[in-house]
């Protein structure tokens, strides 16, 4: 069995999927009580887009690893996610039950019902990490519990809009025992100030490649002042490709880390004497926020990639602006101090080559609708008002791209969200994501309107409809997640698009849909419109950052 799931590693590793699960499940018939096993299929069946399956597989893993068997949902222990997908709710209540000793599966499954549009289980699932006494565990659960925590923290984001006592205390606790963990041995050391010609700045990420992030750190990489700032690179990332060759090009000294442990990363960053440290991941995956935690750095910044406080009492600063994190309960809240920039957002479309095309609705007749955010962010708000739109609006559709789609099962339980609300099947296209940027930014060319997720904003995917000249309708509520499209589209100059309540939200997108001159005016301009404001102005949003940088250091003094 262990020969089998090393060879079933290999072959993933080469991309050759369907090798690799043919061992992984001749390993898991050699040795059915392996959890490795169970846990390895799963993330290679989730590779290959078989959502469904893979939550069968991890239901599998519960009824066999359990010391004490418990009913997997209503309908008894034959019944399967990739028959019923929604019923992961079973699945979910089926790990809590398992004793605290296999944060593994809940990290597993947890990240599975996220991916999938199932939040809630989600979060049921991972809560149990909020009861667990990490010196009860072997250090390898303690790892998972960290990442149990961090997916806990990172999911929250997907249903809070408001700064709720309820939302905080959930939130606060969840960061207080992760913090314990994440400093794990290592030493802090005093916040000395060592003096350079130029300032220290080192970038933390594992998204230093073909990924999101990087659509938003090229640009400043790209700007920064090399007189004034000696820029280094921390790079957690697995598989390198042509993005990460082109971001080494741009800065001065650049180290792959993703083999090296917490205290091997904080030595280099101390070795190198950085100045300002700066993560770019949050509680997402891939990050070194342990790094952080150890105080590698005498001054620590968070920024970009998360939407959300750290809860780390050693990050220091938190980069926003005042329309994401206007003035007040977010103050509060963070545990960073907020240092509000003109715009905390500066884009680079992944390809400058692919063409506006006119308005769809001359050609069709009807208003075509879209949103390209994963399922993590379709909640039920954000179903329930898609579905008034379409029932306001005669003869509209509403095409949806993400991940799970490619999944038969998966589509079937989102068509029965809309059902539900009254909206028919036909008037859904939901589209697996596409295998290349060019491939995907042309689905936009068959979008009049794009809309918005609530409470979780989307940010690129919001960039990229405005790019290929698809207005955006926005809802925005109280926390930074829910207000970055209102961010956005306020540089943008179309605050008008960012409803502040659910009815306003509708009625934005059906009075847009029925001025088929406004939106052929915003079609013909809004790549233009993107180009010349804020958010595409490089130079000046690094002379931002830096700016803020030189103050934050001298704030030290």
């Amino acid at each position: 069995g262990e020969r089998l799931a090393n060879l079933g590693k290999v072959l993933g590793k080469q991309s050759r999927l369907q090798e690799a699960e043919a061992c992984f499940r001749e390993a898991i018939s050699l040795d059915p009580d392996q959890l490795d096993l169970y846990l390895s299929l799963g993330k290679n069946l989730r590779g290959q887009f078989r959502f469904a399956e893979a939550i069968g597989v991890l239901r599998e893993a519960l009824e066999g690893r359990c010391t004490q068997r418990v009913p997997m949902d209503s309908h008894g222990r034959g019944s399967h996610a990739s028959e019923r997908p929604s019923e992961v709710e079973g699945t979910s209540k089926g790990a809590i039950a398992i004793r605290p000793g296999c944060p593994a599966i809940w990290v597993d499954l947890g990240e599975l019902c996220a991916s999938v549009g199932r939040v809630d289980e989600a979060l049921e699932t991972l809560g149990e990490s909020l009861r667990v006494d990490p010196a009860t565990l072997a250090p390898q659960d303690r790892e998972s519990l960290t990442k149990s925590l961090q997916n806990f923290l990172f999911f929250l984001n997907y249903k809070i809009d408001t700064y709720s006592d309820e939302y905080a205390s959930a939130y606060r606790a969840a960061a207080s025992r992760l913090s314990v963990l994440l400093r794990g041995a290592a030493r802090g050391r005093s916040r000395a100030r060592p003096k350079h010609p130029r300032l220290r700045v080192g970038y933390v990420s594992g998204d230093l490649k073909r990924h999101s992030v990087s659509c938003f750190v090229e640009p400043l990489l790209r700007c920064h002042d090399h007189e004034q700032f000696e820029v280094y690179c921390y790079a957690d990332v697995s598989a390198p490709d042509e993005v990460t060759e082109r971001l080494k090009g741009l800065v001065q000294h650049w180290h792959d880390i993703y083999a090296r442990t917490q205290a091997q990363v904080v030595e280099q960053i101390r070795n190198d004497q950085i100045d300002i440290l700066v993560d770019l991941s949050g509680h997402t995956s891939g990050n070194r926020l342990s790094v952080f935690a150890a105080r590698a750095a005498p001054l620590q910044v968070t920024w970009l990639g998360y939407p959300n406080t750290t809860g780390l009492e050693a990050m220091d600063y938190r980069l926003t602006d005042a329309v994401a994190d206007p003035e007040g309960p977010s103050d509060g809240f963070c545990a960073e101090k907020l240092v509000r920039l003109p715009s905390f957002l500066c884009y680079q479309p992944l390809t400058a080559n692919i063409h506006v095309s006119e308005s769809p609705i001359l050609a069709s007749g009807s208003i075509t609708f879209g949103s390209f955010n994963n399922l993590a962010k379709v909640s039920d708000q954000t179903v329930e008002l898609w579905a008034n739109i379409l029932k306001a609006v005669p003869g509209s559709r509403l095409i949806l791209k993400a991940t799970a789609f490619s999944d038969p099962a998966i589509r079937e339980w989102h068509e029965l969200r809309f059902r539900d609300r009254g909206v028919e099947r036909e008037r859904l296209e939901l589209l697996p994501w596409a295998d290349s940027d060019e491939a995907h930014l042309e689905v936009y060319q068959r979008v009049d309107i794009a809309l918005d997720t609530y409470p979780y904003n989307g940010t690129t995917t919001t960039f990229e409809a405005l790019w290929m000249g698809v207005p955006v309708v926005t809802l925005a509520g109280q926390v930074h997640a829910s207000r970055v499209g209102q961010s956005i589209l306020t540089h943008c100059g179309l605050d008008e698009l960012a409803a502040r309540s659910p009815e306003a939200y509708v009625q934005a997108a059906v009075n847009l849909s029925r001025d088929v001159e406004q939106l052929k005016s915003l079609r013909a301009s809004m790549r233009q419109r993107l180009a010349t404001s804020p958010l595409m102005d490089a130079q000046a949003f690094a002379s931002s950052i830096e700016a803020a940088y030189q103050q934050m250091w001298q704030g030290m003094a």
